[in-house]
């Protein structure tokens, strides 16, 4: 089961004791249980959670700003102890709001690097869910062809990564200037 966004369900802020629950519930989920699900109007279908593989997946900007915030140092030299140095992600996801119990129970915690411009600039010209991909495919269909200028392409990836979108800011090209 993939869950994203995980990070929205910090268990900090005025929705902590709400988020909380949310996250006890995914731990009882983790431990493995029977669910009843709706399977049509009258009928149930049993799932058992106990064998389940759970992928957690989230931002976390929050852990992201706080490491890039200069620390203290400590001893004679300045610089001579960063956030870096001393971050253990487990300890920071419970510092950020989530649940110890929770943490502890995932086996493997895995950090991704953001993407590069040039990586981010291959989901567009790429991706099997390119708009520009389809419109291309669509418009040869009826004889005609879709050329996009790398400086376009550029501009669109310059502004979702200035804006901290992601990948999902480049659906949202169109409503820019």
């Amino acid at each position: 089961m993939f869950i994203d966004e995980i990070d929205k369900i910090h268990s900090t802020g005025t929705e902590g004791e709400f988020y909380g629950r949310i996250q006890a519930t995914l731990l009882t989920l983790l431990e493995g249980v029977v669910l009843r699900v709706p399977a049509g109007l009258k009928s149930y279908s049993e799932v058992n959670t106990k064998n389940m593989l759970f992928v957690f997946a989230g931002n976390f900007e929050k852990i992201r700003q706080d490491r890039a915030k200069p620390k203290r140092a400590i001893g004679f030299e300045e610089g001579a102890l960063t956030s870096k140095d001393t971050s253990d992600v487990a300890t920071e996801l419970v510092k950020y709001g989530m649940l110890g119990e929770l943490v502890g129970r995932i086996s493997s915690i895995v950090e991704l690097h953001p993407l590069s411009k040039s990586e981010f600039k291959q989901v567009p010209l790429e991706s099997s869910a390119s708009p520009y991909l389809y419109y291309k495919k669509f418009l040869s269909l009826i004889g005609k062809e879709l050329i996009l200028e790398d400086s376009v392409i550029d501009r669109i990836v310059d502004q979702a990564m200035s804006r901290n979108l992601g990948l999902r800011g480049l659906n949202t090209y169109r409503d820019w200037e």
